[in-house]
């Protein structure tokens, strides 16, 4: 096993979030949250960071990309923008999401990891 020079970031979408992608003509449903968040652990995503960042001061650095993180939770639904809520902001990603950080991420098998660009749609 071996440490992992970042720190992760887990990506809970919330009922608004829920919501939103029900809205969708074009995609499967969501469950409805009840009141318990575990009910879309489903769809969560997960982000590297440098391990540089000061543990609690991640919302501070995580600021400058909650835009961008919107955009690939929202292009990961596979609309068209046009389909996007019409102002994405940082506000609009706390209303739909809530973030965990995972401040040690540690690799479970030997070999190398292996990397590879990833593409966005928007």
């Amino acid at each position: 096993m071996d440490l992992l020079n970042r720190t992760a970031m887990v990506i809970k979408p919330k009922q608004p979030f829920a919501d939103w992608v029900n809205s969708l003509p074009t995609h499967p449903s969501l469950p409805e949250t009840n009141d318990d968040p575990q009910d879309l652990e489903v769809v969560r995503s997960c982000y590297l960071f440098p391990t540089t960042i000061d543990i609690g001061s991640e919302n501070m650095y995580l600021n400058q990309f909650k835009i961008r993180l919107l955009k690939e939770e929202l292009n990961f639904w596979e609309v068209g923008q046009e389909q996007w809520p019409s102002e994405l902001s940082s506000e609009l990603f706390d209303y739909f999401f809530d973030i965990e950080i995972l401040p040690m991420v540690i690799d479970l098998e030997p070999g190398m990891i292996h990397r590879e660009p990833f593409i966005t749609g928007w």
